[in-house]
């Protein structure tokens, strides 16, 4: 389907506000929604900044879709440091790549672009089928979104200029409802992108200094966005960095005055906000991209909240039953009020509900930023109708045996959940000047173990499927070499896929929406860029295969679709390129896509 033949198709789906959201659509590059499924989108520079985007499959003929794109970065709003590895969850993608991407869960990626004229939501589905279901004028756009956690919806933010709107955008692979402008009977908002939230039942977003809620359950004018009545004294500022609950039902948020003390106020799946502490207090903001990240957190269905606050010189950890209909629940309990917590509470952080009644989180004496002498607790509320009941689940800051060798020197500098959110990854320091990788189920049951002791440096961590791959640098004599290990979702021990020569590198890291695979590229780094290997791996046995046995250089992005071939760009440094589908070892098609500089779109 050609360009001016989607138009008149596109068009009724796209009358937003005419002409506060201008739809330039005519010369704008749209793509067919009904392109062969595990077809490959390929990317290929056409010399002046921009691509052509071809769709391909192996053995049969290229389709020009269009030309003049240009890939622009994207923020994930809500995104979290602790979920970057999971596998239920929209994450972000090719950062570092000419085309930044969020991949969703069950597969399929979304962009943003800006082509001729215009800036779109480019949706790429599990099977390959593309869309354009969102576009408005270039520069109308703002460049963050949020993503519903199943990847079913996406919310986007135009300018003020703009007509300063929020846009609900339908992802379901045959989605035909029109995107839903929340704001439609507003005038323009002065929108804060990163605040955006959404869920399949609620959207939120902070505007003006206000906070705005919509319940997308309910039809016609019931579904627009109202303000939520916050009580924020004169002066307060709302700050946009919110917490959404894993049900998507409720948010949390702060509200911070001129001495930066905050109040914390929670909206309930009702709509009705409730205030957590009617005395501000130094709580910190929730931090979703620290590495110890992050310091506020919901239960799953809303009903507790956890945060830190600082009192004196001491991070502190809070839990709290937020109030619903009938009688009113207990105080706030400062958890680290305890025998635990016998020197002053340097740090605190990680704070994460494992399911409705039991939170998680690492406090102990800190170095610098990390969390030192630290261990992971498990706080349970309303225990035998008693309070919260809290247990130390790791021990490690207090004891002498190996690796831990100074007792209350263990420092963590940065925790994550793996694929499958069964177990925390912790890279620590044991010893002072070293590193490790150390981990424990997410709700603190079983036994901790140390995976990976004694590393010269922070491990590597990147998704591969339902398992995680490490690059790690053991310390040892000699010079360092690169490990690369697998941690299965089930199973304590890391399998060693094998040991790497000294300065060889992996990036371009990939996995398939099925989790059976995934794929990077070895490199000599840049003073050899002709010396690059794209290899995949079978997360299932382990085993590492590798594409090709000629070094070529590799395209930027490579993609693992649902046909299971590893899709790429081969050839001279800087191009030109063949596209080519692998199969196995020297096994194949090529993509009849013109060469040059070319990579392909993940899915």
């Amino acid at each position: 389907m050609t360009l001016l033949s989607m138009l008149d198709t596109l068009k009724p789906r796209l009358v937003l506000r005419m002409p506060r959201l201008l739809c330039r659509l005519a010369a704008m590059l749209l793509l067919a929604a009904a392109l062969p499924a595990q077809s490959a989108t390929i990317a290929r520079a056409d010399g002046t900044g921009g691509y052509e985007l071809w769709s391909a499959l192996p053995g049969g003929p290229a389709q020009l879709l269009g030309g003049s794109v240009h890939f622009l970065p994207l923020d994930l709003a809500g995104d979290t440091f602790r979920d970057h590895l999971r596998l239920d969850l929209p994450v972000v993608a090719g950062a570092d790549s000419p085309a930044p991407h969020i991949r969703l869960p069950g597969g399929g990626s979304l962009f943003l672009i800006d082509a001729s004229g215009a800036t779109a939501l480019l949706r790429i589905a599990a099977d390959g089928s593309l869309s354009v279901p969102f576009a408005v004028a270039a520069g109308d756009l703002q460049l963050s979104l949020a993503v519903a956690s199943d990847g079913s919806r996406a919310l986007l933010a135009t300018t003020q200029a703009a007509g300063g709107d929020v846009v609900l955008v339908d992802l379901e692979p045959n989605a035909s409802a029109p995107p839903l402008v929340l704001t439609a009977a507003q005038a323009p908002l002065a929108i804060d992108a990163s605040s955006l939230r959404t869920s399949a039942e609620r959207s939120f977003f902070v505007a003006g200094n206000g906070l705005w809620r919509a319940d997308l359950t309910a039809v016609g004018p019931a579904s627009q966005a109202l303000p939520v009545a916050l009580p924020v004294g004169p002066g307060d500022t709302l700050l946009p960095e919110t917490v959404l609950s894993a049900d998507g039902r409720s948010l949390a948020l702060l509200s911070r005055d001129p001495s930066t003390q905050s109040q914390l106020h929670v909206v309930t799946p009702f709509g009705v906000p409730v205030l957590l502490n009617a005395v501000p207090a130094a709580i910190d903001a929730p931090a979703l991209q620290s590495p110890i990240g992050p310091l506020l957190a919901l239960s799953p269905d809303g009903t507790l909240a956890a945060w830190r606050q600082t009192i004196g010189p001491s991070k502190e950890v809070f839990l709290q039953a937020v109030p619903q209909p009938g009688p009113p629940p207990p105080a706030a309990t400062q958890l680290t009020a305890d025998t635990y917590f016998i020197d002053t509470l340097d740090s605190a952080g990680i704070l994460g509900f494992v399911n409705n009644v039991v939170l998680s989180f690492v406090a102990g004496e800190a170095g610098g930023q990390a969390v030192g002498a630290a261990d992971l607790f498990v706080a349970q509320l309303g225990v035998g109708g008693g309070g919260p009941a809290l247990q130390n689940a790791t021990l490690t800051s207090g004891v002498s045996l190996p690796p831990f060798l100074v007792p209350g020197d263990l420092e963590i500098s940065a925790a994550m959940l793996d694929a499958t959110s069964t177990r925390m990854l912790f890279i620590v320091d044991p010893h002072g000047g070293d590193a490790a990788l150390f981990s424990t189920a997410a709700d603190g049951s079983g036994t901790p173990a140390m995976l990976l002791p004694t590393l010269q440096q922070d491990p590597v961590l990147v998704r591969a499927g339902q398992s995680v791959l490490v690059q790690s640098v053991p310390e040892g004599p000699g010079v360092p070499k690169t490990q690369l290990h697998l941690l299965r979702p089930a199973g304590v021990a890391p399998l060693l896929l094998g040991t790497l020569p000294a300065g060889t590198l992996l990036d371009r890291f990939t996995d398939s929406a099925d989790g059976t695979s995934a794929a990077f590229v070895a490199h000599a780094g840049p003073l050899a860029p002709m010396l690059q290997l794209p290899v995949r791996l079978d997360t299932s046995t382990g085993a590492l295969l590798p594409a090709w046995s000629q070094l070529l250089q590799v395209s930027p992005l490579m993609a693992l679709p649902p046909s299971g071939a590893l899709i790429a760009g081969v050839g001279a440094a800087g191009g030109p390129y063949l596209s080519v589908a692998f199969t196995g070892f020297e096994q194949g098609s090529l993509l009849k896509v013109p060469m040059g500089f070319t990579f392909p779109l993940p899915y």
